[in-house]
């Protein structure tokens, strides 16, 4: 009987090691059966080796003599453990093999009072797996936190759980703890149609004026920003883990893109000068279909007389200011007006609908009455006006727009002849302020040139401009500096290269004056040397006019016997001699002769 429980004992053990067998064939793991010693007793594997070692190498030897130096302590002290406390103990560690690092995990429990058994298993793979699943979880979370566009992550009942970095920074939050928990459908800025596309399809795209004085009058969280702000927003239904369903959001800022937009729309339609509508808007304006509600429609077309002269004498600077004060005061007259367009240079188009003609007449008078009161030293400032109305579509815009530019020309025309003359008293008035010569100065240039010119024998039409040029020859010098006209001190290089523009100014100046541009050419060469050289363009002898060869003759003599900022005057006998004394090189030689005789 005993022999027999004996036998039992040893077929159910005998069964039990089969099947473990079998079992660790299926598992690939690793069975050990050790004495407290380390000493290997039992090597059970279905695989050729372990550790370059065949089941044959191992019996027998002792574990640390198979094991790397860094597991030998820690593997008796494991085994020493597992004898005396009768509990399964276990440990994991990393092994080079072939120049790979594998990976192992080690369970020991006791079988005797001096024996454990260790199953050892590879779990590389494991180790491997759960590494790279880190990695993938590391990149995503860095991804969410760095991603420049801003994500939120709503769970299935619409509350935010997750918030990056960009959308924090973008909605001024300091601490997340602020938001978590927001309800994504409370949001009083997403408008409500597309809560409702969220709710029914899952997905919606909108752009939103995102106002952040909506979230301060809820008080829904905490922010640092202001305003408005234009933001792109993208949400999509998602599913989590355990078939939850949830939201995701993205959002972009589009702020400065949408301003650079309407920057760009802006400068499209807008005249950068004025301000006001530009030829481009005025087109498109035409190509409008135009509603029979619409009539009548009035174009106006002005056109501001005396630019060119403005531009001439004190430059484009000066030319731009005048536009941008005559611009002012069309703003304020036609502020009824469905557009006020700046279509050139100095031209511009009002367009009116529903106004009657005499309310047209009544406010072009306003306009004309306003821009009268602009204060303008050089030239009166006006603007020529012409209008053309359409009561129904039998002749098209485009008729109006040329009938009214034809009409404004009329204008312009007809009062050409009176605002020159104003104009040319204007230019002397001014040169009279600026330079501190009087009349006077003038005057007795004229009287000495015209002595010179008879006793020469010239023409009456040469008299006639030597006249004019005696008044006017330094009238480019309205576009000089004060600065450099009342310098006591000698002039520098620099400052006496502005001065010697003054003779080209003048030059565009008379040049743009129907009644004088004829002495146009002796305003640029007055200072001309007869060797050749004097300014601007080094003309010498007869090339020079003999109208400007004339005038330079009697104004340096009128200059020289005058008291001036930066020197005392001559007498006329020692201005007499200066002069002779160059002839030939400053002076024509034949018109100082004459101006001898005249002085004589």
């Amino acid at each position: 009987m005993i022999i027999n429980e004996k036998c039992s004992n040893q077929n159910r053990k005998s069964i039990s090691l089969e099947q473990y067998v079998k079992l660790l064939e299926l598992t690939n793991d690793i069975l050990f059966i050790l004495d407290n010693t380390g000493k290997i007793l039992e090597f059970i594997t279905n695989k050729e080796k372990f550790l370059y070692l065949s089941k044959e190498d191992m019996i027998n030897k002792n574990i640390i003599d198979v094991l790397p130096q860094k597991l030998k302590k820690l593997s008796i002290l494991i085994i020493k453990k597992a004898i005396e406390s009768k509990q399964i103990q276990e440990y994991s560690n990393d092994i080079l093999i072939d120049g790979q690092v594998m990976y192992f995990q080690a369970r020991l429990i006791s079988c005797s009072e001096n024996k454990v058994l260790a199953c050892i298993r590879d779990i590389t793979n494991i180790v491997n797996q759960e590494r790279d699943k880190r990695k993938i979880e590391v990149n995503y979370r860095k991804i969410f936190e760095e991603n420049f566009v801003g994500i939120e992550i709503y769970n299935k009942e619409g509350k935010l759980t997750a918030i990056n970095n960009a959308c924090l920074e973008m909605f001024g939050i300091d601490d997340k703890k602020e938001v978590l928990g927001f309800s994504l459908f409370n949001d009083p800025n997403i408008p409500e149609e597309e809560k409702q596309k969220i709710i029914k399809t899952g997905k919606t795209d909108f752009v939103i004026d995102f106002k952040f004085d909506l979230v301060e009058e809820k008080k829904l969280y905490k922010t640092n920003e202001t305003g408005t702000k234009h933001l792109f927003v993208k949400i999509r239904k998602i599913n989590f883990e355990q078939n939850e369903i949830g939201y995701m959001v993205f959002v972009t800022d589009v702020t400065y893109i949408y301003n650079k937009e309407k920057e760009l729309d802006y400068l499209a339609n807008h005249d950068i000068l004025t301000n006001l509508k530009n030829r481009y808007y005025f087109e498109k304006y035409l190509e409008k279909e135009i509603n029979i509600k619409d009539y009548p429609i009035t174009l106006i077309m002005g056109d501001i007389d005396g630019l060119k002269i403005i531009n001439d004498s004190l430059g484009h600077t000066e030319g731009d200011r005048y536009i941008k004060e005559i611009s002012k005061k069309l703003t304020k007259t036609f502020h009824s007006a469905e557009c006020i367009s700046r279509i050139g240079g100095d031209e511009f188009i009002i367009i009116y609908k529903n106004f009657d003609e005499e309310y047209i007449k009544t406010v072009i008078k306003k306009a004309v009455d306003e821009i009268s009161t602009i204060h303008y030293d050089i030239v009166k400032p006006t603007v020529s006006f012409g209008y053309s109305i359409l009561y129904n579509d039998a002749k098209d815009i485009y008729f109006a727009y040329k009938e009214a530019e034809n009409k404004m020309y009329k204008t312009k025309l007809f009062k050409k002849a009176s605002s020159r003359n104003d104009t040319l008293k204007s230019l002397l008035k001014v040169l009279e302020h600026r330079t501190h010569e009087n009349a006077k100065h003038g005057r007795q240039i004229e009287n000495l040139a015209v002595k010179i010119a008879l006793k020469m024998g010239l023409s009456y039409q040469i008299i006639d401009e030597i006249r004019i040029l005696s008044k006017l020859h330094d009238i480019g010098k309205i576009g000089i500096p004060d600065s450099i006209l009342n310098k006591k001190d000698k002039l520098n290089e620099e400052e006496w290269k502005i001065m010697q523009t003054h003779s080209e100014i003048g030059f565009r100046i008379a040049s743009s004056i129907n009644q004088i541009h004829t002495i146009a050419k002796g305003i640029l060469h007055i200072h001309e040397w007869w060797n050749g050289n004097g300014y601007p363009t080094g003309l010498e002898g007869e090339q020079i006019p003999i109208i400007s060869r004339i005038v330079s003759v009697a104004d340096a003599y009128d200059s020289m016997t005058s008291n001036r900022v930066y020197r005392t005057k001559l007498t006329e006998e020692q201005a007499v001699n200066l002069i002779i004394s160059e002839s030939g090189t400053h002076f024509d030689p034949i018109i100082v002769d004459y101006f001898v005789k005249v002085i004589n």
